[in-house]
């Protein structure tokens, strides 16, 4: 077996699967539920597998699409975590799938929370998803361990003047340890819907800085995803292990994960993608 240690694809965003059960409520997404095609099968996974360990990529994100819709998502988790393979997991904690048998193994949990104010919940997520998402929090709290906690929040003009509720919302659940904000990016349902959600470069960065200032001194380390940023840095990998480009589209590279590392790398050569995922060293 060949052995590609040494190549820069050390991180795989994996989109495990296009259907999410929230794709009705969030208006402002930017997923590409129909720009990949069909979700792989077990036998088509579990190679794809293979082939990130032998690449040497270090960190897989599973994300969607809601990934513990996945049917298959118990093997390819366990699978991956067998192989030496660091975890992110995305998900918005809906679902009947029991998320805590796959603590032990995964590193880090990312969860959406997108608004605590009754008001700008019902518009972002809706009041289902903050629910099950302060149960999971709380659940946590009293749990002798569990993986990091990541929380994501997409920063758009409907909630960018809650984000500061967020912080205390987030500091008081007390098992937080990295706040992501990223910048709304128009694409998908998110473009149909751009009038509503877009925030100019501007107001977001402004947004952040204001939000790092008032988290000065707490246990919660804050990163940020500008809407140029957004562009270029991930390599995006679809069910079927098809890489993609993300600019507000998302935009087919002609590679798989069966080619050689250096056709892959090079459709994303002209971004710094290991600083966009420097959030991860945040974790403790």
């Amino acid at each position: 077996m060949k052995s590609f240690k040494r190549t820069k694809l050390l991180n795989v965003d994996w989109f495990i699967t296009k259907y999410c059960n929230q794709s009705n409520q969030c208006r402002f997404c930017f997923a590409p539920k129909n720009a990949f095609p069909r979700d792989a099968t077990l036998e088509e996974a579990l190679p794809i597998c293979n082939r990130l360990a032998e690449l040497g990529v270090e960190v897989v994100t599973l994300c969607g699409g809601e990934p513990t819709l996945y049917p298959y998502i118990t093997e390819v988790v366990e699978k991956l975590h067998s192989l030496g393979i660091k975890l992110v997991f995305y998900t918005n904690a809906t679902t009947k799938y029991n998320i805590l048998n796959l603590f032990p193994y995964i590193q880090i949990l990312s969860l959406p929370i997108d608004a605590v104010s009754p008001v700008i919940v019902k518009v972002m997520r809706g009041f289902e998803q903050f629910k099950a998402i302060c149960l999971l929090l709380a659940r946590l709290k009293i749990d002798a361990w569990h993986p990091a906690v990541k929380i994501g929040t997409v920063v758009s003009r409907v909630n960018v003047n809650d984000l500061k509720n967020i912080l205390q919302f987030i500091s008081d659940s007390g098992v937080v340890d990295v706040w992501r904000l990223y910048q709304f990016s128009p694409y998908g349902r998110g473009k149909n819907n751009e009038h509503l959600f877009l925030l100019a470069d501007d107001e977001f960065n402004r947004a952040v800085d204001d939000i790092k200032f008032l988290a000065k001194g707490s246990a919660i380390n804050i990163s940020e995803r500008s809407r140029n940023n957004t562009i270029g840095n991930c390599h995006i990998m679809d069910s079927t292990g098809n890489f993609y480009f993300y600019e507000e589209k998302y935009a087919p590279l002609g590679a798989t994960i069966f080619d050689e590392p250096q056709k892959i790398i090079a459709g994303y050569a002209n971004f710094s993608y290991q600083e966009k995922k420097a959030w991860h060293l945040l974790v403790k």
